[in-house]
């Protein structure tokens, strides 16, 4: 019985041991992971930064489109050079309306 409470013991003391090192390994990863978040931090205020502006860019990349494509409804010429959504469905408003401009200022030095 002195025997088997000594093994009891050495295998609490084994456990114990095995928790502790687990703690600190835990703790070192908590460590790493606060460096890492420390470092990305002010990167996550600046891709919000060039998110919303990108954002506010492709808005009045489409207000200018539809001001185009009005005046060129209202008129008798046809709109070919004007980009259509079913043309370039994955082009973003803001190419088009780049696409536009340089149509536009083309047609003017022709």
């Amino acid at each position: 019985q002195q025997r088997s409470s000594e093994q009891i013991s050495l295998q609490a003391a084994e456990l114990g041991m095995a928790a502790t090192i687990d703690v600190k390994n835990l703790q070192t990863q908590v460590e790493k992971l606060k460096e890492r978040l420390d470092y990305m931090a002010p990167m996550l205020s600046l891709l919000h930064f060039t998110q919303d502006y990108f954002q506010k860019v492709e808005c009045e990349a489409s207000v200018q489109l539809l001001r185009l494509k009005k005046a060129r409804g209202s008129r008798t010429t046809a709109s070919a050079d004007m980009p259509s959504e079913d043309q370039e469905p994955t082009t973003v408003d803001t190419a088009k309306w780049l696409h536009a401009m340089t149509d536009l200022v083309l047609g003017l030095q022709e």
